[in-house]
């Protein structure tokens, strides 16, 4: 579970970066605040996560609830990964409409005649 927890605080840490987030504002309204929320979050259940996982083998309930928290562990990260995602794109675009036009392209102009 811990090395869930890391992949998860590695991903937020990378989409709290500011260059990260001059992408992600526009089409993910407070996303700075509710990433810092997540992190706090993660941060103030991981030492309880490691004592569950050491009583998961003769409790039941822990065991059931640690499942279901590392499935929302994963679904957290599916959603980071889709901001992520929508960051590539979006700078992707941005240096693809800034970019001089290519030489074939150059070529076949009625400029170039």
């Amino acid at each position: 579970m811990a090395g869930v927890f890391s992949n998860t605080l590695e991903m937020i840490k990378e989409l709290s970066t500011p260059h990260a987030l001059q992408y992600l504002e526009p089409i993910w309204s407070g996303v700075n605040k509710q990433l810092q929320k997540l992190q706090y979050s993660l941060l103030l259940i991981q030492p309880l996560i490691e004592d569950a996982e050491a009583r998961q083998l003769t409790d039941k309930a822990i065991r059931c609830w640690l499942v279901r928290l590392k499935d929302a562990v994963y679904d957290a990260e599916d959603i980071l990964d889709e901001g992520k995602t929508h960051e590539l794109v979006i700078q992707r675009k941005a240096q693809l409409s800034g970019r001089p036009r290519s030489k074939v392209r150059e070529f076949f102009s009625l400029d170039h005649c």
